[in-house]
């Protein structure tokens, strides 16, 4: 109930509105009030990304498309334990991650990567 009702509170002191994309934010003109809002559906979306692989089909560095090796794709999975894992080939990096409801993402620590041993017939 406190916080309803600080939440009710702030609202009526914002005096500036911002939409970007699909997020919404309520601010006072110095920014010591701010309400930020997300679009429900983009909570659901960012929520379905975890336990799932997903395979890197562009990439762009220092604004430049980067060649991508299509013998060797990239593939991440985020899983919903917090743990991130890329792998290509026979090479698998993990570590992990954290992921916020506003869509913040961090690696939370150093990435430790493990080569495979590929047996040949």
């Amino acid at each position: 109930m406190v916080l309803e009702q600080l939440f009710l509170q702030s609202l009526a002191g914002t005096e500036c509105l911002q939409l970007n994309g699909s997020n919404l934010r309520f601010e006072t003109q110095d920014g010591a009030t701010r309400l930020e809002f997300v679009e429900r559906a983009k909570l659901e979306a960012l929520a379905a990304v975890k336990d799932t692989t997903f395979l890197l089909v562009r990439m762009v560095g220092n604004s430049s498309d980067l060649t991508l090796d299509p013998n060797s794709p990239i593939t991440l999975l985020l899983a919903a334990d917090g743990h991130v894992s890329e792998a290509r080939r026979s090479i698998v990096t993990h570590g992990g991650y954290t992921l916020s409801d506003g869509g913040n993402f961090a690696l939370t620590g150093p990435l430790a990567t493990t080569r495979m041993a590929v047996h040949r017939s």
